[in-house]
């Protein structure tokens, strides 16, 4: 028996057909067994020649449309699947099989839809907690002794999970479904040794994130009232750039007291914008509601978005909200300006920076990881730690945590705006070219307001935000390392 009723969002891709599936639905392919909860879309994808190749587990953006329910993707004449992959936005896993018949998973180019597999389970799933319906996995000891949440703040990295025998499949990974191992596909050795771009192309990849942008946010948009969750910082003023000309459907909500910096700064930009915007209030969780988000999550993270479980239930909207999870890497946030001119990073240097506990079982799956990766500098490796580690392993899977049936929707997912944002030159990230640039493209009115400070007056009002902006750098990154 597969039962969802605690499990929304979450998915199950096993050999053995179960004999009830509660409040879900199933498909069969290649000999597995496909199984969601219910408002998860399970998408048959096509050949040109009406086959099937494969599915789509989730919410996909495709061709400017978005997929809410069951349905069918079709491939385009001579596309492959690498192209079509780099083509999608959404919350999804890919499920496929190549001419040869082996079967192959991958998550969405950010990781924030995750996924687990079992290998003597022979099934991969959206958390161990699904995986147990097919058969026990023992509780690994060791990672409990570093990540006894809700006692520890933290998050899983580098694939480790809670259970023994059960792997996270990180973002820019395949997994072979015949063997489930699992080897990375991107970036390669070229991509990491790609000549410096010219002024003119660097003006063509921030016209072509922009449009990609554009066009994800607008197929959300379709949908109806979706609420933006506008804070005073970039990212999420980035995607309400890209919704211009259709703000109709747009509702901002920024999390805490009207009083915050977020509030007053998000209220200057919706009004400029000229949409709806509210301040939500949190609402304490109990210890029972944390222990289900975490029991829903796999036991992968605990941070304070564990304990927004309740604001969310209280604030759930009709349909998919959006965020702008992903924007920063076109702003080389997790990086300074000294990695710039390193070769490279190693394993305490990259802990560090991550925040994530000196242990042994942590030491030998982060090695395993950098191992992964071909000949890259210190922010190129930083980059892609920001997307597998940050956005996949810890951002990612807290995707399954609160009991809604619907996930937040992220605009700059997608693997070509991946490639082209860490194609670009690390000085001109760094400065913050990329955020004006983009912004003057979509919608320079809000650049008007400054990003994460007061104005006039005011900043009497956010003194300690004054203060800290006048702390250097250095000392900021020594207090609080980068992530």
């Amino acid at each position: 028996m597969t039962d969802f009723r605690d499990l929304p969002k979450q998915w199950l891709i096993c050999r053995k057909k179960p004999k009830t599936v509660i409040e879900g639905h199933s498909q069969e392919f290649s000999g597995y067994c496909i199984q969601a909860a219910n408002h998860l879309p399970i998408l048959r994808l096509m050949d040109a020649n009406e086959n099937q190749i494969g599915c789509l587990i989730g919410w996909v953006i495709y061709q400017a449309r978005l997929y809410r329910r069951n349905d069918e993707i079709y491939l385009a004449d001579n596309e492959s699947i690498e192209d079509f992959f780099s083509a999608l936005g959404g919350q999804f896993v890919l499920f496929w099989k190549d001419p040869s018949g082996r079967t192959y998973l991958r998550e969405n180019s950010s990781g924030s839809f995750p996924a687990v597999y079992a290998p003597e389970l022979e099934a991969a799933a959206s958390t161990v907690t699904m995986l147990q319906t097919v058969g026990a996995l023992e509780e690994s000891a060791e990672v409990k002794a570093v990540f006894n949440f809700p006692e520890s703040r933290g998050f899983l990295p580098f694939g480790l999970t809670s259970k023994n025998g059960a792997y996270r499949l990180m973002p820019n990974h395949v997994l072979d479904m015949n063997t489930f191992s699992s080897h990375r596909v991107w970036p390669d050795k070229k991509f990491c040794s790609q000549p410096p771009l010219s002024a003119d192309e660097i003006n063509a990849h921030v016209k072509s994130i922009s449009q990609i942008v554009k066009r994800n946010t607008q197929a959300i948009l379709g949908q109806g009232e979706t609420v933006l969750y506008l804070s005073g910082g970039h990212d999420s003023r980035m995607v309400l750039a890209a919704a211009r000309g259709n703000t109709g459907n747009i509702r901002c909500e920024t999390l805490g007291t009207a009083a915050s910096l977020d509030a007053y700064i998000a209220t200057k930009v919706a009004r400029i914008a000229q949409v709806a915007h509210r301040t939500v209030e949190v609402i304490p969780a109990s210890r029972d509601e944390v222990w289900s988000w975490l029991r829903r999550t796999g036991f992968t993270m605990y941070d304070p978005v564990s304990e927004l479980v309740a604001t969310a239930v209280a604030n759930a909207p009709a349909n998919h909200p959006v965020s702008g999870t992903g924007a920063e890497l076109g702003r080389g946030s997790n990086w300074n300006k000294e990695d710039i001119l390193s070769k490279t990073i190693d394993l305490d240097g990259l802990l560090s920076r991550l925040r994530i506990p000196d242990k042994p079982v942590i030491r030998q799956a982060g090695q395993a990881w950098l191992e992964s990766l071909p000949d890259a500098d210190a922010a190129m490796i930083l980059d892609i730690a920001k997307i597998e580690q940050i956005h996949g392993c810890w951002a990612g899977a807290a995707v399954y945590g609160h009991p809604l049936p619907l996930p937040s929707l992220l605009p700059f997912v997608s693997q070509r705006i991946n490639e082209m944002a860490l194609s670009l030159p690390k000085e001109y990230r760094k400065n913050g070219q990329f955020y004006q640039d983009y912004m003057k493209l979509l919608w320079p009115e809000l650049l008007e307001v400054p990003v994460n400070k007061a104005q006039g007056i005011a900043r009497l009002k956010f003194w300690r935000t004054e203060v800290k902006s006048r702390i250097p750098q250095r000392l900021k990154r020594w207090l609080k390392p980068f992530r």
